[in-house]
């Protein structure tokens, strides 16, 4: 994992190099994820606690 600004963090598979990324930028609960290349974008930040 990777910290962003505000508390978020990127999610890194090390053995691929891509992040957790959300398919479509999908704000609801039960949104798909995927690896992806790391765009920095808000659907690559999680919030974790």
């Amino acid at each position: 994992m990777a910290a962003t600004t505000g508390g978020y963090y990127h999610v890194l598979a090390v053995h691929r190099g891509k992040v957790l990324s959300v398919i479509a930028s999908e704000t609801e609960d039960g949104g798909k994820l995927v690896q992806w290349t790391d765009k920095d974008k808000p659907n690559q930040q999680f919030c974790l606690g």
